[in-house]
C-alpha cells in the first residue's frame, strides 16, 4: 500500500504539476499578449505612426487601466496631429487648447498659432504702408509731371520773347548802320 501510495503522490504531483502549467500559460497569455500588443504599438509611435486600431478595453485589471490610458494618450496625439496638420495648411483659425498646465505640445501649438497670426497682422500693417506709400509717391510724381509740363511752357514763352528781342536787336542794328 505504501507503493500505491507512492503511486497516488506522483501521480497527483504530476497532474497538479500539468494543471499549474496550464493556469500558468493561460495567465500568461492574458497579460503578455496585450502587454506586447502595447509594447508593438508604442515602438510604432515612437517612430511617428499613428496607429488607430481596436485594444481590447473590457478588462478590468491592472492591463485593462493600462490598455485605457495608452488609448487616451493615442486619442491625443492623434487630434494633435490634426490640429498640426490644421496649421500647416495655414488653417489659423484652429482652436488650440492644452490638456493641461504642463502639455508642452497644447502649449507650442498654440504659441505657434498665435505667433504666426501676430506675424500676419504685421505683414498685413506693412502692405497697407506700402499701400499709402505707393499712393503718395504717385500723388507726388503727378505733381512733378504737372510742375514739368508748367516748366515747359514757361521755357518755350522765353524762348519765344528771347527770339523776338533777337529778332528787334537784329533789325535795330541794321538800321543803326
Amino acid at each position: 500500500s505504501a507503493e500505491q501510495l507512492g503511486f497516488f503522490s506522483s501521480g497527483l504531483v504530476g497532474l497538479t504539476s500539468v494543471i499549474v502549467f496550464m493556469i500558468a500559460v493561460v495567465v500568461a497569455g492574458r497579460i503578455v499578449k496585450p502587454v506586447l500588443h502595447l509594447s508593438e504599438v508604442a515602438g510604432l509611435a515612437a517612430a511617428g505612426e499613428i496607429v488607430v486600431g481596436s485594444m481590447n478595453i473590457d478588462r478590468k485589471d491592472e492591463i485593462g487601466a493600462l490598455v485605457r490610458s495608452f488609448v487616451r494618450m493615442n486619442q491625443s496625439v492623434q487630434e494633435m496631429t490634426h490640429t498640426a496638420e490644421q496649421i500647416a495648411e495655414a488653417d489659423l483659425t484652429v482652436v488650440v487648447t492644452p490638456r493641461s498646465e504642463k502639455d508642452a505640445l497644447g502649449k507650442a501649438l498654440a504659441n505657434m498659432v498665435e505667433n504666426l497670426r501676430d506675424q500676419i497682422r504685421q505683414i498685413v500693417k506693412g502692405a497697407d504702408v506700402l499701400a499709402v506709400t505707393a499712393s503718395e509717391i504717385l500723388t507726388a510724381t503727378a505733381q512733378l509731371a504737372a510742375s514739368s509740363s508748367e516748366a515747359a511752357v514757361s521755357v518755350s514763352q522765353t524762348m519765344t520773347t528771347v527770339e523776338e528781342v533777337r529778332q528787334t536787336a537784329q533789325v535795330s542794328n541794321l538800321k543803326a548802320e
